[in-house]
C-alpha cells in the first residue's frame, strides 16, 4: 500500500512539474503588452511627424528617439535596484536572439518529457540546471520574495524527488561499476 503511495506520489510530482514547465516554456513565445495603463500616462507620446521636406525629418525623428530614449531612462531611474537587475538579466537573455527560445524550447521539451511517464527520468534529470537557475534567480535577485522562493524550492525539490526514487536507474547509468553507495 505504501509503494502504491508512493508511486502515484510520483506520477503527481511528474505531471505537476510537467504541466508547469511546458506553460512556461509556451510563455516564452508569447509577445508582451507594450504598455498597462498605470504605465502609459508615464510615457510621452511620440511627436507627430511634420509634413515638410525629407530633409527636416530625420531631425524630427531624432528628437522623438531621444525623448523615449531620455523617458525610458528616467523610468528606470525610479525603479527599485533589483528590478533593475532582473530586467537587464532577462533583457540579455532576449538580445542574444536565441537563449531565451531555447530556454522556451528545453522547459517544453522537459514537460513533454515528464508527461509522457515512460521518458520522465530523462525529463527529470535535464530539468534540474532549468529548476536550479530558476530557483537560485529567485534567490539572488528577488530575495524579498519569500512565497516565490518557497514555491521554486518546492518545484526544485520535487524534481530531486524525482531523481532520488530513479536513483537505483541513474547510478547503473551513471555509476555502472562504482563501489559508491553500494550496500554491504
Amino acid at each position: 500500500m505504501k509503494a502504491k503511495l508512493i508511486h502515484w506520489a510520483v506520477i503527481a510530482i511528474r505531471v505537476g512539474l510537467g504541466v508547469l514547465f511546458v506553460y512556461a516554456g509556451i510563455a516564452k513565445f508569447k509577445p508582451k503588452e507594450e504598455a498597462k495603463p498605470a504605465q502609459a500616462a508615464v510615457q510621452p507620446q511620440a511627436l507627430p511627424q511634420p509634413a515638410v521636406a525629407p530633409a527636416v525629418a530625420p531631425a524630427a525623428t531624432q528628437t522623438t528617439a531621444t525623448l523615449q530614449t531620455v523617458a525610458s531612462v528616467q523610468q528606470e531611474a525610479e525603479l527599485p535596484e533589483h528590478v533593475v537587475k532582473i530586467k537587464a538579466l532577462i533583457g540579455g537573455m532576449k538580445q542574444t536572439g536565441y537563449f531565451w527560445s531555447l530556454l522556451g524550447i528545453a522547459e517544453i521539451l522537459c514537460g513533454l518529457l515528464l508527461l509522457s511517464q515512460a521518458l520522465a527520468l530523462l525529463g527529470a534529470v535535464m530539468l534540474v540546471p532549468v529548476n536550479l537557475n530558476v530557483f537560485l534567480f529567485h534567490v539572488y535577485l528577488e530575495p524579498h520574495e519569500t512565497g516565490e522562493m518557497i514555491m521554486t524550492g518546492l518545484y526544485l525539490l520535487g524534481n530531486l524527488v524525482l531523481l532520488a526514487y530513479h536513483w537505483p536507474a541513474l547510478k547503473s547509468t551513471f555509476l555502472p561499476n562504482s563501489k559508491i553507495l553500494k550496500p554491504s
